[in-house]
């Protein structure tokens, strides 16, 4: 035994006392998360800092930080928490909070700090669809009764206000890994990886798209990103201070869309600039000045560059829509060799990749869905073409793993991102979804922990985290049963089941139990476009049948107890088939009604397939379309078109116009609704690309009460519902990836804004009545219900 005492025992103590003063705030602070304070919200301390403590006490779990107090957190400061050190091993954090971590980082872009009934709901439909859990006890007014499971592995850490085209990632001076993207509105965003949390003020500058971005640090400490935009101007911003670093750097006379940094021999940072001008461009990053003078070669626009180290030298390796791939001395600034062909169409994408043996391969993809590999040393194609892409590809950038393998990261118009393992020329599982559009810019970085990301941007203007190292890389492993769905209906059966018909962008019906989201039968095929309408019927025999259209333009009719189709479909219209109803006349007489971008609808008797009159002449594409009775029992159809906000009126016995209804809408008609009020006055209600919902006495063609506003982006998809104590409700969807529900007769909002992951394209409510809805969008399907208390009800209502 020494005898020496260096401290240790005593720092021990210390931090064994301060982690007992934690613990007991963090219990006390526990004890005020039923608190209600003004407006129903916990104490701000305790919403802003009881993780913190917790975390700090070594108890943050569910019995410190219950489930029902979650949706009153500030989340950046709990992902922050989560995410520090430690968290990885799970220091500090229950089992049960390691759980609902992943479920918390999903939903924390949506994060609303004066709407926690929101939060709550985004937290119990994540949770469901991730199969943490159906019912997570996170409060709110909305329950998920069923949902298919994610197949998203992306984390969303920002959004632009349009399309994301151009992203990177830096290490910034205060050691926080940030994303750094640019977007069609010429404006530069950061955002931690961490923590989502937006970094510093918008950098603003370009007066159009950026296009491209590089980040790096430079020899006096400073980390900058470069841009490049379609105002043909670069940018240096240092990323520190939100400030222009230099002036800026002109002299292309076409939009910039490609950029890539390097150091000279001499240690001179530069950038390397490609345009729609055709050349490329070198720049000194310490003054803004040109370096000689541009490199002309490239017959078409310049898509891409990126540079690598070779034997010594730097090279730019450039790629252009003339289908080549161009190499350059950075120092000689002087073509290497020939052109690489191979490309059979544009070129968008190039990364640089060195590979075991000390191999230095460059990685294109383009037009051709085709990515290739080039062997810089003797510039010749390097293994096989990687396929699988089914549309072009954008972007491309490489990572290695912590196991070594040094992989490419793609994305384009197929909406998701796919994993190659270079060495091997293989694809590492199945494409990674998350994005809903065309991804235009991929990104990879190394953080703490060897922690191996991409970030991506894409039209549907989100940001995207990925963990590459996930699942080693697996993949998706969806079967289809979450394609996107474009409409759907509720079917009641003859047994009293409840059904949902829904069709989409796989070309079949799919049938799905209402209740517990089951299929019932495998998909009904035959159409050859995606089905873009769907409606139910009853036939003069009490046989349930659903009728669909779509791309293909036919009129199908199909009888739901046996999967088959009744007839041979109708060809109907000239162009593609948006919407569909059936409306019920006397004597069991079913006629059909569709909708169609060739401007006209027309109607059919459905039980043989004939015409019934002329077609419906409109100004524009029919995109919405219903049927109904008034009050006095006449059955009508009601026609929305793409150009504007109005509503048309129609006898569907015979096709005769009634009357035109100037709505008020500023936009089309995207879908409507009908429903009867209690003292029997037919109403529809419509939702419209103009963001509002309205509704009208269709007997009265005035107005009832006024425009409901809410929705943030183009209303798509509305359906009604009647509760037990008589209430009307409306419950709307749409672009802005909310679904919203309204009383119908007051027109104020009821119960939370529940958030979903994708657009919405369909409502659809139990035929039975009630507050069971099932929703749907692209890749996603979930049943939702509002609680009794949040509609005012006493039971299930």
């Amino acid at each position: 035994m020494s005898g020496r005492d260096d401290g240790s025992a005593g720092s021990s103590d210390t931090a064994a006392a301060v982690r007992a003063a934690e613990r007991r705030i963090a219990v006390a602070l526990s004890s005020l998360t039923g608190v209600r304070e003004a407006g129903g919200l916990v104490p701000p301390y305790v919403r802003r800092h009881l993780v913190e403590h917790a975390h700090a006490g070594d108890v943050l779990n569910l019995d410190v930080v219950p489930p029902r107090f979650l949706p009153f957190v500030d989340v950046s400061r709990l992902r922050e928490v989560a995410t520090g050190a430690g968290a990885a091993a799970g220091v500090g954090l229950g089992p049960e909070f390691m759980a609902l971590l992943p479920v918390m980082r999903k939903v924390s872009h949506l994060w609303d700090w004066e709407r926690p009934g929101s939060n709550a709901a985004a937290l119990n439909l994540w949770a469901s669809m991730t199969e943490l859990t159906r019912d997570g006890g996170f409060g709110g007014t909305w329950r998920v009764a069923w949902s298919t499971r994610s197949t998203d592995r992306s984390e969303i850490v920002g959004r632009h206000p349009g399309p994301t085209t151009a992203v990177g990632t830096a290490r910034l001076a205060t050691g926080r890994f940030v994303a750094v993207a640019g977007g069609s509105d010429g404006i530069v965003r950061m955002w931690d990886l961490g923590t989502g949390a937006t970094v510093g003020e918008p950098l603003t500058g370009h007066s159009d798209w950026v296009g491209c971005l590089a980040s790096r640090e430079l020899p006096d400490g400073r980390v900058i990103a470069v841009t490049g935009s379609d105002d043909h101007t670069v940018r240096v911003w240092d990323l520190d201070t939100g400030l222009p670093a230099t002036r800026p750097l002109r002299g292309h006379t076409g939009a910039v869309r490609a950029v890539a940094t390097a150091d000279l021999s001499d240690g001179t940072p530069v950038a390397v600039t490609g345009s729609y001008d055709r050349t490329l461009r070198v720049w000194n990053l310490m003054d803004g000045t040109p370096i000689g003078p541009p490199l002309s070669g490239h017959t078409d626009r310049v898509n891409a560059v990126t540079t690598a180290y070779h034997d010594g030298r730097a090279l730019v390796v450039s790629v252009s829509g003339d289908r080549t791939v161009r190499l350059w001395d950075l120092a000689r600034q002087e073509a290497v060799g020939d052109p690489l062909v191979g490309h059979t169409a544009s070129v968008f994408a190039v990364a640089v990749a060195s590979l075991p043996g000390n191999r230095t391969v460059a990685v294109t993809g383009g037009a051709d869905k085709i990515l290739r590999l080039w062997d810089l040393a003797d510039r010749q194609p390097y293994a096989a073409p990687l396929t699988g892409h089914t549309g072009a590809i954008g972007a491309v950038a490489v990572a290695t793993l912590p196991d070594r393998r040094v992989i490419a990261v793609s994305g384009g118009d197929g909406k998701s991102v796919r994993l190659w393992d270079l060495a091997y020329g293989v694809a590492l599982g199945e494409p990674r979804s998350g994005h809903t559009d065309r991804i235009h810019a991929v990104a990879t970085a190394e953080l703490p922990n060897r922690h191996v990301v991409a970030v991506t941007g894409s039209d549907d203007r989100t940001v995207r985290l990925w963990d590459l190292a996930q699942d080693g890389g697996s993949g998706d492993t969806s079967t289809g049963e979450a394609d996107t769905v474009y409409s759907a209906a509720a079917v009641l059966t003859r047994a009293g089941r409840a059904l949902v018909v829904a069709g989409g962008a796989d070309r079949t019906v799919r049938v799905w139990d209402l209740e517990t989201g089951d299929p019932v039968r495998a998909p009904m095929t035959g159409h050859t476009g995606l089905i873009g309408a769907v409606a139910p019927a009853t036939s003069r025999s009490g046989r349930r049948l659903v009728l669909t259209a779509g791309a293909d333009r036919t009129l199908r009719v199909w009888d739901l107890s046996t999967g088959r189709a009744v007839r041979e479909p109708t060809l109907a219209h000239r162009s593609m088939i948006g919407a569909l109803a059936v409306a019920a006349l006397p004597h069991g007489r079913l006629v059909a009604v569709t909708g169609s971008w060739d401007y006209q609808a027309r109607l059919w008797e459905v039980e043989t397939g004939e015409p019934i009159g002329d077609p419906l002449q409109h100004d524009s594409p029919v995109v919405s379309v219903a049927a109904t009775r008034l009050i006095d029992g006449r059955a009508i159809v009601i026609t929305g078109c793409y150009d504007d906000g109005d509503l048309r009126m129609w006898d569907p016995e015979g096709g005769a116009f009634i009357a035109r209804l100037r709505t008020g809408h500023t936009n089309s008609v995207r879908s409507i609704a009908t429903t009867v009020l209690p003292d029997g006055r037919a109403v529809a209600v419509t939702a419209s690309a103009d963001r509002t919902v309205r509704i009208f006495d269709l007997s009265t063609r005035e107005p009832v009460g006024v425009p409901l506003r809410g929705h943030a982006g183009q209303v798509r998809a509305v359906a009604t519902t009647i509760l037990s104590d008589g209430r009307r409700l409306a419950i709307t969807g749409g672009d802005d990836r909310t679904v919203r529900v309204w009383d119908v007769l007051t027109g104020w909002p009821v119960g939370d804004v529940l958030p979903t992951p994708s657009e919405v394209h369909a409502i659809v409510v139990s035929p039975r009545g009630g507050v069971r809805v099932v929703v749907c969008g692209d890749r996603f399907r979930a049943a939702v219900e509002i609680a009794p208390a949040g509609l005012g009800l006493t039971d299930g209502g």
